[in-house]
């Protein structure tokens, strides 16, 4: 493992006095904007620690393996709170629908309402709807 230098440390400190004065919903989008615009993962890393943050979002393609469960196969599409993926959810060898939300986006209300979606969807049973 490599040490950060001075330099990543200047710009861990620099970035964590912008974040003091952010509301959640705000830290949140400002995350997200230095993860697409290239910010070392070193950097975030530390601003993570540093901040209690969410840990980084880890960039996600077919092949890759979510959760220890899912191997992703392909993208189905993609929307302002996230994508949806076709999986093999990896215990029973079955295709399932995986929805990745962005992390700019994720909430404690986000989850609620995600996990109502999945409680509403468990207890349905009809062909043209996924089931859980």
């Amino acid at each position: 493992m490599t040490l950060p230098d001075e330099q990543q440390w200047e710009r861990v400190e620099k970035l964590a006095e912008e974040f003091r004065s952010l509301s959640s919903a705000e830290a949140a989008a400002h995350l997200g904007r230095l993860v697409s615009g290239g910010e070392s993962r070193t950097v975030l890393t530390l601003l993570g620690s540093w901040l209690g943050l969410p840990p980084l979002p880890v960039p996600v393609q077919s092949g890759s393996i979510v959760g220890g469960r899912y191997t992703l196969k392909e993208k189905i599409g993609e929307g302002g709170m996230g994508s949806v993926w076709r999986a093999e959810q990896k215990i029973v060898g079955r295709d399932v629908a995986l929805k990745m939300i962005h992390v700019p986006v994720a909430s404690p209300n986000l989850n609620a309402r995600l996990v109502r979606e999945i409680e509403t969807l468990g207890r349905l049973n009809h062909p043209g709807i996924v089931r859980l």
